[in-house]
């Protein structure tokens, strides 16, 4: 079986969106966690799917949904889920 592991930001980042979110449609926000959710149990049984950013940090993995960024790290069962952000924010800034 395949695991999802978000760390301390990754969860904050998550929260954050979802909860902007809910502010002006919480039915959005409901179906937003839903196709997280679906995103990141297929990420977990296909890693490689994603796009690499090594010149981030080695072994990370990018996968885009709508405006947000996934970003991720494969682990031998599945995934560790690392930030999750809006693409406007100045990513590489963010992993220096």
């Amino acid at each position: 079986m395949a695991h999802i592991i978000h760390t301390p930001s990754a969860i904050r980042d998550l929260r954050a969106i979802t909860d902007w979110i809910a502010e002006h449609n919480l039915g959005a926000a409901f179906e937003f966690y839903e196709k997280v959710d679906r995103i990141l149990a297929l990420l977990a049984h296909y890693p490689l799917m994603g796009e690499a950013v090594d010149h981030l940090q080695p072994g990370l993995r990018r996968h885009t949904l709508g405006e947000y960024l996934l970003f991720y790290r494969p682990m031998d069962d599945g995934v560790e889920l690392i930030r999750f952000l809006h693409g406007s924010h100045n990513i590489d800034k963010l992993f220096d």
